[in-house]
């Protein structure tokens, strides 16, 4: 049985609590590895891609402020695609998001789970779980009380990145490398891993119904977590290019904090951490952002029960999924990379759908040139990166499919 979930959610994001909440979203402890990665496929050329990937955003965040404060709703951009494209276009992006984020969310929780593994010798499979089940548990509590979760979590993690900054810094006795070279096309080549550090916005969208004073706060929690965000990521690439090919690794923050201190299991204890708190706070957010969106674009009536302004069955259901698939993964031995295949393409495309929404929905024509700027450089880093398309066009010919098989039933249902 299906029933409209017409109860709007409590609002209890202010500019504070939503800057935070959407910073928790999109830093994660890709931020200890992807600058040493990018800067092993295009060397100190990888510190301009961090730039690139942070401007090229930041069109597509005003798209996400302006159908945030337009269109407020839990669904997100489920809920922006069908306003504008209907039902395939809501069947598709949720396909698409849903079949991202099942896969690519217990992905995260088993990173974590591999650095408790390294530092304590914890099974990483069970810590893994340990950290999505705790997350979930912590979105069970009052929306407010969830909401300063996500502010404590977000000073924490902000603390950690201005100690792994500071200890990078004085590692490597940086002083500007005025000898970097101008962007080259091999900036390029590590965009797409860059630009997955930059996903994560596409869940903010959801949490439009849930601020106070959308119009003032909204923008205010986008500008601030871009700014903040793209600084720390720029710091840490600078860092990392200056360091030299030693750090141009998988781990170059372990690196960092072993020649700081100079033990590595002391580094390792530290990375380890600090790890973990970036992941279990990006986890909390992804459980609120997604449960949301599950909320408002289910129609079951099993997942509409909600307590203090808590979609508690949508949180469970959740979190309950992705810890299966941790446990599933564990059992089936998939790693990691089978389980992020494609993932920075996937959203890059949600990207695009937001902006083509706005382009159709708006009246006005500055809106439309906005969305229209957002839409070229989408076009042309898909076009860049065919290579990556593989999943997502599965995705669009399964929900072809559907759609059409659905839509002939319905037709017979009607003769």
């Amino acid at each position: 049985m299906t029933t409209p979930h017409t109860k709007r959610l409590h609002n209890t994001l202010g500019p504070l609590s939503g800057t935070a909440m959407m910073l928790n979203n999109v830093i994660g402890a890709g931020i200890l590895s992807l600058p040493g990665l990018a800067a092993g496929i295009a060397g100190i050329q990888s510190f301009w891609t961090w730039i690139i990937a942070s401007l090229v955003v930041a069109p597509l965040l005003t798209v996400f402020m302006m159908l945030a404060i337009n269109y407020p709703n839990a669904g997100g951009a489920i809920h922006v695609a069908q306003q504008a494209f209907g039902r395939f276009g809501s069947l598709f992006t949720s396909t698409l998001l849903f079949g991202t984020f099942i896969l690519g969310i217990p992905s995260v929780a088993l990173t974590g789970g591999y650095y408790l593994q390294g530092a304590f010798s914890l099974p990483a499979w069970s810590a893994g779980a340990l950290m999505l089940i705790t997350a979930t548990l912590a979105n069970l509590f009052s929306a407010k009380g969830a909401a300063r979760i996500g502010i404590y979590a977000s000073i924490a993690v902000i603390g950690f990145l201005i100690i792994l900054i500071s200890a990078g810094l004085f590692s490597v006795h940086l002083t500007i490398n005025t000898s970097i070279p101008f962007p080259k096309w091999s900036a390029f080549s590590p965009f797409m891993l860059v630009f997955f550090a930059f996903s994560g916005w596409e869940v903010s969208l959801g949490l439009s119904e849930e601020f106070t004073n959308p119009r003032r706060n909204i923008p205010i929690a986008i500008a601030s977590s871009w700014l903040v965000i793209s600084i720390f990521y720029i710091f840490c690439a600078l860092i990392v290019t200056n360091g030299g090919k030693n750090f141009w690794n998988a781990h170059p923050f372990l690196d960092v904090f072993t020649k700081f201190l100079g033990n590595k299991t002391q580094a390792e204890t530290i990375v380890a951490i600090g790890a973990t708190l970036l992941i279990w706070t990006n986890l909390f957010a992804a459980v609120w952002g997604i449960s949301r969106m599950i909320y408002r674009s289910i129609k079951f009536k099993q997942l509409s029960y909600e307590r203090r302004g808590i979609p508690v069955a949508a949180v469970t259901v959740t979190g309950g999924i992705m810890t299966s698939v941790v446990l599933l993964s564990a059992a089936l031995s998939i790693n990691i990379s089978t389980l992020l295949s494609s993932a920075g393409m996937n959203f890059l495309i949600l990207y695009g759908i937001a902006a083509a929404a706005l382009c159709k929905l708006s009246q006005g024509i500055l809106p439309k040139i906005i969305a229209l700027g957002a839409i070229i450089p989408v076009a042309l880093l898909m076009a860049y990166s065919t290579a990556h398309l593989i999943y997502p066009a599965l995705i669009f010919c399964v929900t072809l499919m559907v759609f059409i098989s659905h839509t002939r039933h319905a037709k017979k249902a009607t003769l």
